[in-house]
């Protein structure tokens, strides 16, 4: 019977102690979906040191593929920077769910005559639909899967302190840095990209086919590209630029996928995700630069490290050049 009661005593402590750091929790995730406090200043600041109230603005939304001081965005400075601000509000890590998030502060303080938001097929909707598997995956990778489907703060918190996902590393461990490699090697592959093949191998095709497991996904993602597009003032264009998985690129890469555990990708000449996106919001609206990087592999430039699914300089020197010249052709923007 005493242990009964000493049961039953640490079950109320217990108790007592979660109600309120749950009730903290769920305080701390309303206030990152409405954004109370600007959860990403740091980081945006660092992306944006040479901003000029005076001018008006290019703003791009994105993850890691433009969150990077050395990318894409350099070459459409180049090309526009005299006149517009080219505001780089790219989060790594993050998807439109995010961009949503952040875009009323965001649009509101850099007077956009041109906002972009950049998609990648290559982790988007996973990191919409996470992908709890309890059979392959470890138990402390499906715990935090399981809390980040209910409270995306994790998003951020995982963002802010020491990559916490990553620390689990039951799944994989980051002690490579694998954009140094100039060969492809399985066993040398980026570790994460691994482990969503692991939890999910057939998730590129359920992307690009909208299948089931992911059309939900998509659905959400839609929604959260149009809530942006709602609030952008009137003559701000609105562009979505679409970056593939490697798999649609070139063969090669999909081979390689199949090597880390992917299913077989199934190429197609249009993917269901492209042309949903067209039918959505206009096919002047959709930036797919798929063609260019598969032109650019046919004539031997490889637009990808070997051993991380992210662009190579070739690669960001490429989508550079192509997004400058859509915002030339399609947009009112002149440079």
């Amino acid at each position: 019977m005493k242990g009964i009661g000493k049961l039953k005593s640490f079950g109320k402590k217990a108790l007592f102690l979660f109600i309120p750091f749950f009730l903290f929790f769920c305080l701390l995730e309303w206030s990152y979906r409405g954004q109370w406090f600007d959860y990403y200043k740091n980081s945006y600041h660092y992306l944006n040191l040479d901003f000029n109230k005076e001018k008006p603005s290019i703003l791009v939304f994105g993850d890691s593929f433009t969150a990077n001081t050395e990318g894409y965005l350099e070459n459409v400075k180049d090309q526009f920077g005299a006149a517009y601000n080219v505001v780089n509000a790219a989060i790594s890590g993050t998807a439109p769910r995010q961009a949503y998030y952040m875009a009323s502060r965001r649009i509101e303080t850099t007077s956009p005559q041109l906002v972009i938001c950049q998609l990648y097929l290559g982790n988007d909707l996973l990191d919409e639909d996470l992908p709890i598997n309890w059979e392959t995956l470890s138990f402390g990778r499906n715990c935090y899967y399981s809390i980040a489907s209910a409270f995306r703060v994790t998003t951020y918190l995982n963002y802010k302190f020491a990559q916490i996902s990553t620390s689990l590393n039951r799944d994989f461990d980051e002690t490579i840095d694998p954009k140094t490699d100039t060969t492809f090697n399985a066993d040398a592959y980026s570790p994460r990209k691994k482990m969503l093949f692991k939890a999910a191998p057939n998730y590129l095709n359920n992307t690009y086919h909208l299948n089931t497991p992911l059309k939900g996904a998509f659905d959400q993602t839609i929604d959260y590209l149009k809530k942006i597009q709602d609030q952008l003032p009137s003559g701000c264009d609105f562009r979505i630029l679409v970056i593939p998985d490697a798999v649609a690129v070139s063969d090669r890469y999909a081979e390689q996928a199949q090597l880390l555990g992917a299913t077989d990708f199934e190429k197609a000449t249009s993917y269901p995700f492209i042309e949903a996106l067209k039918s959505t919001f206009g096919a002047h609206t959709v930036w797919d630069v798929t063609p260019v990087f598969q032109n650019a592999e046919e004539k031997g430039t490889p637009v990808y490290f070997p051993n991380d699914e992210h662009l190579n300089p070739n690669g960001q020197d490429v989508l550079g050049a192509f997004v400058t010249q859509q915002i030339k052709t399609t947009s009112h923007l002149k440079d």
